[in-house]
C-alpha cells in the first residue's frame, strides 16, 4: 500500500513539472532577433532584400508562409501556391470561443500548433484573393474575397465580435480590382459605420459608379511587440503583458499624377486593435500552459535578480563599515601620533567611503533589476504575423490619372508609381501600392 502511495505521489510530482517547466523542442522557434535584417530592409523600402533575408527556420509554418506570400505581393509576384495549400489544410480548423472578457473570438489551430487570430485568418484569404486578381483568375478571387468578407461578418453575438475599418477599406480594394463595384461600397459603408470620422469612405460608398482612378497605398512595416508589465490580479498574467507599437509616422502624403493633377490622399484607422486582440485572444487560448510556463520563469528570475540586490546590499554594507572603520582608526592614529596627514586621510576615507559604498550596492541592485527585465521580457519570442500594413493611404480621380504617380512629403519626392513597377499593382480602376513610411526612411 505503501509502495503505491509513493507511486502516485511521484507520477503527481512529475507531471506538476512537465507543466511547470517549458517543454523542450528540437525545432527553435523564430525571434524578433532573427527578423532583424528583414524588418531593416522593409523599413527601408527594399522589399526585395527583405524577402531574401528572411529566416529559414520553420520552414511551411503558417507563420512564415504568411510572410512571405505578402512580401511577394509587394514585389507583384502572386506566388500564392504554397498559401493555397496551406489554406486547404486547415479550411476545417476554424474554432469559435467566448472569452472571460466575454468578447467572442474565432481562431485557427494550425498543424504546427500556433493559435492564428482573427486578423491573421482574413488576410490569409484575402492574400490569396489578392494573387489570384494577378493572375486575373477572378472567380478563385472571388471565392477567397467571399470568405473574408464572411468572416467579417460573422454574427454568433455583436458583443465583442470581430469588425475592423482597414481591414474592410483593404477589402473594399480587392473587390474593386475583380470589377464588383456594389461589394466594394458595402464594406466602404460598413469601414464608415465602424468608424464615423471615415466620412471619405462614406463619400465612396454613395458613388453609384465607381471612380475613374482608385489608389491606395499600404503603409508602414508592421507593429511591433513591448514588454510592459503592468498590476493584475493574475501576478503572472500581468507580468507577461505584451502591448504592439506602430513604427509607422503615418505622414500626410501628398499625391500628383504626370500632369500635375494633385489627388488627396486619405488615412485610414491603424491596425493596432488587430494586436491587442491577438494578444487578448492568446491568454484566453492558453491561459494554464502560459501562466504555468512564465510562473516558472518569473520565479528563477526574481530568485536571481533578489540574490543579485542581496549581494549588493551586502558589498555596499561592507563598503560603508569597513571605510567608517578604516577612517576612524586612522584619526585616532594621527592625533596619538600627532600626524595632521594621518587625520585628513582618515576623515576623507570615513566620509567618502559610505558614499562610495552606497553608489556600489546600488549599481550593482541596478543590474540586478536588468537582469529580472531581460529574463521576464516575452516580446522578443512573441508570435505572430508580421509585416503587415499598419494602415493605408486611399484616393481616387473621377478623372483618368497621367501615370506615373508621384508621392511626396513636405515637398520631397518619396516614390513614384508607375504601372510598369513591381510595387504597383493595376487592374481596372485601382492602383495598389507600398510605402514602410518608416523614421528617416526619405531624408
Amino acid at each position: 500500500m505503501k509502495m503505491k502511495v509513493r507511486v502516485l505521489i511521484i507520477t503527481a510530482c512529475v507531471l506538476c513539472m512537465c507543466m511547470v517547466f517549458p517543454r523542450c523542442s528540437s525545432t527553435r522557434l523564430l525571434t524578433r532577433t532573427d527578423y532583424s535584417a528583414s524588418t531593416d530592409h522593409l523599413k527601408n523600402n527594399r522589399i526585395d532584400d527583405a524577402l531574401k533575408s528572411l529566416p529559414k527556420g520553420e520552414a511551411d509554418t503558417f507563420i512564415t508562409i504568411m510572410e512571405r506570400t505578402y512580401l511577394n505581393l509587394l514585389l507583384g509576384n502572386p506566388d500564392i501556391d504554397e498559401l493555397a495549400q496551406y489554406s486547404r489544410r486547415i479550411d476545417d480548423r476554424v474554432r469559435y470561443r467566448v472569452s472571460r472578457e466575454i468578447q467572442n473570438f474565432f481562431y485557427v489551430e494550425t498543424p504546427e500548433g500556433y493559435y492564428a487570430s482573427e486578423h491573421e485568418v482574413i488576410w490569409m484569404h484575402m492574400l490569396l484573393s489578392w494573387g489570384y486578381i494577378l493572375r486575373r483568375n477572378m472567380e478563385r478571387a472571388f471565392v477567397e474575397a467571399k470568405i473574408a468578407s464572411n468572416l467579417l461578418s460573422l454574427h454568433w453575438s455583436d458583443e465583442g465580435r470581430f469588425d475592423d475599418p482597414l481591414l474592410r477599406i483593404i477589402l473594399a480594394s480587392l473587390w474593386t480590382m475583380q470589377g464588383r463595384w456594389e461589394e466594394a461600397q458595402v464594406d466602404f459603408r460598413v469601414a464608415a459605420m465602424l468608424d464615423p470620422s471615415l466620412r471619405w469612405c462614406r463619400d465612396l460608398s454613395r458613388m453609384s459608379r465607381p471612380p475613374s482612378e482608385l489608389i491606395i497605398i499600404l503603409g508602414g512595416a508592421g507593429p511591433a511587440p513591448m514588454w510592459r508589465p503592468r498590476v493584475s490580479m493574475n501576478p503572472f498574467r500581468g507580468f507577461r503583458g505584451i502591448e504592439f507599437y506602430t513604427r509607422g509616422m503615418k505622414s500626410p502624403l501628398k499625391l500628383a499624377d504626370a500632369e500635375g493633377k494633385k489627388i488627396k490622399l486619405h488615412l485610414s484607422p491603424d491596425s493596432l486593435n488587430w494586436y491587442r486582440r491577438h494578444f487578448i485572444r492568446d491568454n484566453e487560448v492558453r491561459d494554464l500552459i502560459q501562466d504555468s510556463h512564465y510562473g516558472a520563469r518569473m520565479t528563477m528570475a526574481v530568485t536571481k535578480g533578489t540574490l543579485n540586490v542581496a549581494g549588493g546590499v551586502v558589498v555596499g554594507a561592507a563598503i560603508v563599515a569597513g571605510s567608517i572603520g578604516l577612517g576612524a582608526g586612522l584619526v585616532v592614529l594621527g592625533v596619538r601620533e600627532a600626524s595632521i596627514e594621518a587625520v585628513i586621510a582618515g576623515s576623507i576615507i570615513a566620509l567618502c567611503g559610505p558614499v562610495y559604498g552606497i553608489e556600489k550596492g546600488k549599481k550593482v541592485a541596478r543590474g540586478s533589476v536588468r537582469i529580472v527585465q531581460r529574463d521576464l521580457d516575452i516580446s522578443g519570442q512573441y508570435r505572430f504575423v508580421r509585416f503587415l500594413p499598419e494602415y493605408a493611404w486611399v484616393g481616387w480621380s473621377r478623372r483618368e490619372l497621367k501615370f506615373p504617380l508621384t508621392v511626396s512629403i513636405k515637398k520631397h519626392e518619396v516614390m513614384s508609381l508607375s504601372k510598369d513597377r513591381g510595387t504597383l499593382m493595376g487592374s481596372g480602376i485601382l492602383s495598389l501600392g507600398f510605402y514602410p513610411d518608416c523614421r528617416y526612411f526619405w531624408k
